[in-house]
């Protein structure tokens, strides 16, 4: 087995932007970082890809980085700066979290840098793409902008083993319909064997990240593609279940919540496909729990959903996750309920 150990150099290396004024200014080293992020993100978006590059450290082969961020910046578009916040200064290194909209969603990132000459400079901290790492990046690139674009046919020739193609094209119409867009921010732990490879794959939707997705590959005629049943995506759609969100009183007017739940049959078995993402629309950090529960018709609970968690948000801070539950046929959940409740 060869093992590439590859984070993709993504639009989220940073993700920072410049359209909205920060809501502070630190003096000295803070304002000294904040200048680097803005001058990363003023020449990444002019697509002053030579100048931007000046901004880093240790991105490696320059021709590479070079090409990489030229790549990202052609699937990400512009970057819209919200809020900078939490800037750590330890000797020569800091880290600051980043509050940004890309594809018309807000997100979240954290950014590490260090001193070079007396300048920070933003740490690339992720090896250049080479080889079947690259074909993989992007092939997963060419699928997301085919998505994106709602080109669903088009997505197809970066997919394998999707069975009935109007099935396929349907399915995916129907998760951009209730999802919107998904912005890939990178690949990572790239694992090639022969013909097949596996790669955790970090993408953006409804503003939450969802990091280290599984996804596997199969090269075809001497192209990666990838494995339809690792897209985290059902194979058949047959219907939307029907569900509500239960937000706690308490937490009325603070708390957004997007979801929905797909159900999809393959032979003598179904299973429900969710997804949802919970946002703090609030000043103060907020201490959750969230959970997905499924019931039958007459009322009777069902069972509890794969993507339950407690998590701390702070202002702005979405999470969010997809997960699947299989069954028999015919033995399904009618209708479901998101949960969300303060801990704090």
């Amino acid at each position: 087995m060869k093992k590439l150990l590859v984070v993709g150099v993504v639009v989220a290396l940073v993700m920072a932007g410049i359209l909205v004024p920060m809501l502070w200014r630190g003096g000295g080293e803070h304002s000294a970082i904040e200048d680097t992020i803005r001058g990363y993100v003023e020449t990444y978006n002019a697509q002053d890809y030579a100048q931007c590059l000046t901004y880093f450290t240790d991105y490696g082969d320059e021709a590479d980085a070079l090409g990489a961020l030229e790549f990202f910046r052609s699937l990400s578009g512009e970057l819209e700066y919200r809020q900078i916040k939490d800037i750590a200064i330890s000797g020569q290194t800091a880290t600051a979290t980043v509050v940004f909209v890309i594809g018309g969603e807000e997100a979240t990132d954290q950014m590490q840098l260090k001193q070079v000459n007396g300048k920070w400079k933003i740490i690339w901290g992720q090896e250049a793409l080479t080889g079947e790492s690259a074909a993989i990046r992007d092939t997963v690139g060419g699928y997301l902008a085919a998505y994106n674009a709602g080109d669903f046919a088009g997505c197809l020739n970066y997919l394998t083993g999707f069975g009935d193609e109007q099935e396929a094209t349907d399915s995916l119409s129907l998760i951009k319909e209730q999802i919107g867009n998904i912005t890939f921010r990178g690949i990572g732990s790239v694992d090639v064997t022969g013909e097949t490879a596996t790669a955790d794959v970090d993408y953006v939707f409804w503003g939450g990240r969802f990091s280290h997705v599984d996804m596997s590959f199969r090269k075809e005629a001497g192209v990666w593609k990838i494995e339809w049943g690792k897209l985290s995506a059902p194979p058949t759609v047959q219907r939307l279940i029907p569900g509500t969100v239960e937000i706690a009183p308490d937490l009325g007017g603070v708390v957004e919540a997007k979801h929905f739940v797909l159900e999809a049959v393959a032979g003598a078995y179904a299973g429900v496909w969710e997804a949802w993402q919970v946002r703090n629309a609030g000043a103060q950090t907020l201490q959750l729990n969230i959970a997905i529960e499924y019931y039958n018709e007459d009322r009777s609970f069902w069972g509890g959903g794969g993507g339950c968690f407690s998590s701390d948000l702070g202002s702005s801070e979405a999470e969010g996750t997809s997960s699947g539950t299989s069954y028999a046929l015919g033995y399904g959940p009618s209708h479901y309920k998101l949960i969300i409740e303060s801990t704090g």
